[in-house]
């Protein structure tokens, strides 16, 4: 390796001209030299900048989806939720008024019982009519008008509310009381 370094400084003397570069040369390829490498570190940090704000972007939407996710989930709770309320409230008010219905024309039992015993299979023996024992009464009174068989039983029940009706059968059983009534209605 010495005697390749000795080789080369003895060529550069001989060699004055050809083997020398003036200071221009000199200069004009460290321009060159700059240059390139400037452009490719631009290019590359162009690149790496692109890339990192594409990043920044997606992480930035994600942010501001979940941010938007979060702020309609409480809406769509509040408006279950006020739905709900319209509901139970709507019941308790359907509940107040039949039974103020109930107080002004007690005979609105005969109708409870008509459209429960409506439901009923065909050839249905040993019907029992649950009721209230004040609603008894009144079917009593009106048992006439209704046409009511001989097979049903009038059976009071101090469980049941006013307006409410239970039907009882060998084969059937159905519940007219008022809450089943109001859900029904409350569900559909």
């Amino acid at each position: 390796m010495v005697e390749d370094v000795s080789g080369a400084v003895a060529n550069a003397k001989d060699d004055k001209a050809p083997g020398l570069m003036t200071a221009e040369q000199i200069e004009r390829i460290q321009n060159q030299a700059y240059k390139e490498a400037y452009e490719a570190g631009f290019t590359k940090g162009r690149e790496e900048g692109i890339a990192a704000g594409k990043d920044e972007i997606t992480r930035n939407a994600q942010l501001l989806d979940d941010l938007l996710q979060s702020l309609s989930q409480p809406f769509e709770k509040l408006d279950e939720d006020i739905t709900q309320q319209l509901v139970s409230l709507s019941v308790a008010i359907a509940r107040q008024l039949v039974r103020r219905e109930l107080k002004i024309d007690a005979a609105q039992i005969v109708g409870v019982v008509q459209e429960a015993i409506a439901v009923l299979p065909v050839g249905s023996r040993n019907v029992k009519v649950c009721l209230h024992p004040d609603d008894v009464r009144v079917m009593h009174d009106t048992r006439v008008e209704m046409e009511i068989e001989r097979s049903w039983e009038l059976v009071g029940d101090p469980g049941l509310s006013r307006g409410d009706c239970r039907i009882l059968t060998e084969t059937s059983r159905i519940d007219a009381t008022l809450e089943k009534r109001l859900a029904a209605i409350a569900s559909r």
